[in-house]
């Protein structure tokens, strides 16, 4: 039986150690390279809103939603050209429909993730008497506003409902 030194030893567990440490490092980038399998319906993940505090009428805000689409079908088009983006406002339930312009996957790769905007002009503050967005009206020093928000894919799926967070409206005096 043939005698191994300690030499011979130490460069078969080197390259053992080299081998088992290069099978680590594929599959580790492997999975960072396998893309997330993601639902077909729209999901929205996060909403964030550019300002925390506006004055009524007057101030310009943008609501930001963030999310991701398995198959890729969020947007308008020439045959889909509906509203897809609903931002319902927590005190009247008042409802804006707006469109989210089409968004092309990218390649073979048909999931789709990111941000959208939406420009708002202005807010009003809730009156307590009288009618709103006007001189007139007797106001609370503050109001505050959530807005829901909901889109919805090409193929008819409707994402999950998320609520934004807060955002105070100074009221005129």
């Amino acid at each position: 039986m043939p005698q191994f030194s300690k030499q011979h030893n130490s460069i078969v567990m080197n390259r053992f150690s080299w081998s088992f440490f290069a099978a680590v490092l594929l599959l580790n980038l492997q999975s960072c390279i396998q893309s997330e399998v993601l639902p077909i319906e729209p999901a929205i993940t996060a909403i964030t809103l550019n300002k925390d505090t506006i004055v009524s009428g007057t101030e310009a805000f943008v609501v930001t939603i963030h999310f991701t689409d398995g198959n890729g079908d969020l947007g308008v088009t020439e045959t889909h050209p509906e509203s897809n983006a609903f931002v319902i406002d927590n005190r009247t339930n008042f409802v804006d429909s707006l469109t989210i312009p089409f968004i092309s996957p990218n390649g073979t790769i048909k999931s789709i993730e990111g941000e959208i905007d939406f420009t708002f002009n202005s807010e009003c503050c809730i009156p307590l008497s009288g009618i709103p967005c006007t001189p007139d009206a007797d106001y609370p020093p503050f109001d505050q506003v959530r807005f829901d928000v909901i889109i919805r894919d090409r193929a008819g799926n409707f994402s999950n409902q998320m609520q934004s967070p807060p955002m105070y409206i100074m009221c005129p005096n």
